[in-house]
């Protein structure tokens, strides 16, 4: 963790940080469904990338994560999905046309590469709470709270921690326990050598059909 963001946290001894993170988890393992949209923005020495998301999911049925490129930046704007069901899952790239079948999982892990570490947050809250290989909010290294923050017009609880040497800021809505921020910062003493923030906008339980957990690629052109 870096000096710059120890120096901003205020520990409250009458609130359980462990025992927040816990209820933020089991709002998310609970679910029936969950679908967002969002940006995510990271920014590694001079480049900036900023790609537009959105995530669907209902329990037993379908997973589906898909980003845009801005059309704003000096990039070829770009399509990438990801969808399945279970463990099985495919992907489409539109800069390469082809789709891709494998575990959904390392599907999505792959995807991070392209969509800014915007793929596998939340699909990792979403998975099955006994898979131990997960990195889960109850596995935050030296949790604490910071001052509550207002994010899109709500105060959120924010919460401190790291997994391994990355810093990681976490805003929390307290009326309906899901993400709406995070903030990843990795570097070398107190020099930032990578930062990705990623906003959501989070629904709890909404109604998705199957049409919407699914994807039919365009028809490749000869």
């Amino acid at each position: 963790m870096f000096t710059s963001l120890l120096a901003l946290s205020i520990l409250r001894p009458q609130e359980d940080v462990n025992a927040f993170l816990a209820r933020v988890q089991e709002t998310y393992s609970n679910m029936t469904s969950y679908a967002d949209t969002g940006t995510v923005v990271q920014r590694v020495g001079e480049y900036k990338g900023k790609k537009t998301f959105r995530t669907l999911w209902a329990k037993d049925r379908g997973f589906r994560f898909e980003y845009r490129t801005v059309q704003t930046q000096r990039e070829n704007p770009d399509l990438l999905v990801v969808w399945g069901k279970g463990e099985k899952g495919k992907r489409y790239w539109s800069l390469t046309s082809d789709v891709a079948e494998g575990a959904l999982d390392e599907l999505l892990n792959d995807a991070d590469a392209t969509a800014l570490g915007a793929a596998t947050p939340i699909f990792r809250l979403l998975q099955a709470p006994e898979d131990e290989q997960v990195p889960r909010l109850t596995k935050l290294g030296f949790p604490n709270f910071l001052l509550d923050e207002k994010v899109g017009g709500t105060l959120c609880k924010c919460v401190q921690g790291s997994y391994g040497q990355i810093g990681v800021l976490i805003w929390v809505d307290p009326r309906s326990m899901l993400v709406v921020k995070m903030r990843a910062v990795d570097g070398v003493d107190d020099e930032v050598v990578e930062e990705t923030e990623i906003t959501y906008q989070p629904q709890l339980n909404p109604k998705l059909t199957d049409d919407k957990l699914s994807f039919s690629p365009p028809t490749r052109r000869s």
